[in-house]
């Protein structure tokens, strides 16, 4: 977690996250209730600073949480898939790779009949058992 959050350019992803959100807000006129100078709920300084306390620490936790999913969760997950892509990619080269130098096989056309008229066989003898005409 602190090469993330040593990291500049995840800093200024957030940066930019909270940025945003703050413009969204303020086009929002969530800002307005605060800056009204006939506010009777929001007058006390206190409130202002624990409200934005507030902001700040929930934007915090997400950020602490979205790197939690990335490092801890998503990791094991993705690991094994990654190595896996790898395995599989290996396999597919040396196939390929052993594909060129092969000659294609034959087709034995009678031993493809015989099968086609064993399995033409097996589906009559089962029409033959559902119809009842044994």
């Amino acid at each position: 977690m602190n090469e993330i959050s040593s990291n500049r350019a995840f800093r200024i992803i957030i940066g930019s996250f909270v940025i945003v959100a703050a413009w969204k807000l303020w086009r929002a006129n969530f800002f307005a209730a605060f800056m009204a100078e006939d506010s009777e709920g929001f007058s006390d300084p206190a409130l202002v600073t624990l409200v934005v306390s507030v902001l700040l620490s929930s934007l915090e936790l997400v950020g602490i949480l979205a790197i939690f999913l990335c490092t801890s969760i998503l990791a094991p997950v993705i690991n094994p898939l990654a190595d896996m892509a790898g395995e599989l990619k290996n396999k597919l080269r040396d196939n390929l790779s052993l594909g060129q130098n092969e000659k294609p096989q034959v087709l034995d056309t009678n031993k493809l009949a015989a099968v086609l008229q064993g399995l033409k066989n097996r589906l009559d003898d089962i029409e033959k058992k559902v119809s009842g005409d044994d």
